[in-house]
């Protein structure tokens, strides 16, 4: 009787304890230990961000506390990535929307860091039938492994109202922790829709496979929410990934010259100006029309004056110097040297 009244009190002390204890205490705590490459220490800390994050149903905190455990897995075990992938698989069910969706990236980037890393083996592998898909995924062919990857990034679209009803600042701690001093333009990608998107259309387009269809749903809900900066980035490269795959010059240059109408007022409309003088510029090399180099140099002066401090006024810049130096290169080729007895 006695000691099952101590065990109680115990039990009581621990819970008091973790429920005391701040998220941001613990994950200093983390951090600290990461930093000096003590992922054991870093790992107790975790596991109490863990367990007070599923008692609270806290999704945000327990979803930075799996993404962190892929860095302590780093840090102590072997095999990585192949631990990483099982420890995700075993506890994204416990996940909630949106938090859910963001995990499913983070499981097909695992994945495809494995067949990047083990590329020569897998090429190796023999073909294996989907029905009789070995457990182990060293026993895994190319295949196999492209379709689970194109499967987790299907899944992470699995929910899109809550993609769309959630602001990407508000998970911007989550969304930067593998990236060293990260930089998020939050009117490009409001949306963690808008941020999911953007990454299933990266890994599509390294596939060869058709982004149409993604990047127009993207452009329509930015448009109706009146997310404009978002509206034209993705108008932009839409437009590009298109000029690349078809290269129909006279649609595109079109299409770019409605938008930069359209858009005087936006500091993005110099990155359409860039892409109209740098189509401009490639036509030329096979043209061979100067006055084509005219034409492109306007439009770069033409975007820098108009916003000067923007990321289109720095590439017109750039083409704008790769212009005059062709320009210069001609001139002196063009020179006759006298002869020299």
């Amino acid at each position: 009787m006695k000691t099952n009244f101590l065990l109680m009190i115990l039990s009581l002390s621990l819970f008091c304890n973790l429920n005391a204890q701040s998220y941001n205490d613990l994950w200093k705590d983390v951090n600290k230990n990461l930093e000096n490459r003590l992922p054991e220490s870093a790992e107790t800390f975790l596991d109490k961000i863990e367990q007070k994050a599923i008692k609270e149903n806290n999704q945000k905190e327990l979803l930075k506390s799996y993404l962190y455990r892929f860095k302590i897995i780093n840090q102590k075990d072997e095999n990585p990535i192949k631990t990483s992938i099982q420890f995700a698989e075993e506890n994204i069910g416990i996940l909630q929307e949106p938090e859910k969706s963001i995990f499913n990236l983070a499981i097909a980037s695992l994945y495809e860091s494995y067949l990047n890393n083990n590329l020569y083996n897998i090429n190796n592998q023999q073909p294996i039938d989907n029905s009789q898909q070995p457990i182990d995924i060293k026993f895994w062919d190319k295949a196999t492994f492209e379709r689970v990857i194109n499967n987790y990034y299907e899944n992470a679209l699995a929910d899109i109202t809550s993609l769309q009803n959630n602001t990407s600042k508000s998970y911007q701690d989550i969304l930067a922790i593998d990236k060293t001093n990260a930089k998020f333009d939050y009117n490009i990608e409001p949306t963690l829709y808008d941020y999911i998107l953007h990454k299933i259309i990266s890994h599509r387009i390294s596939k060869s496979l058709s982004c149409t269809d993604l990047y127009q749903d993207l452009i329509n809900f930015d448009k109706k929410n009146n997310y404009n900066d978002a509206a034209i980035y993705n108008e932009i490269h839409k437009l590009k990934y298109e000029y690349e795959t078809n290269s129909d010059y006279e649609s595109y240059i079109n299409s770019l010259i409605k938008i930069k109408n359209e858009n005087l007022d936006n500091p993005l409309v110099t990155s359409v100006m860039a892409l109209q003088a740098e189509a401009i510029y490639d036509k030329q090399q096979t043209a061979q029309d100067e006055n084509i180099y005219e034409t492109a140099l306007k439009i770069c002066d033409e975007a820098i004056k108009l916003f000067p401090n923007s990321i289109g006024a720095e590439q017109c810049n750039s083409i704008r110097s790769n212009i005059l130096r062709k320009e210069l290169n001609l001139t002196m080729q063009s020179v006759v040297l006298p002869n020299q007895d």
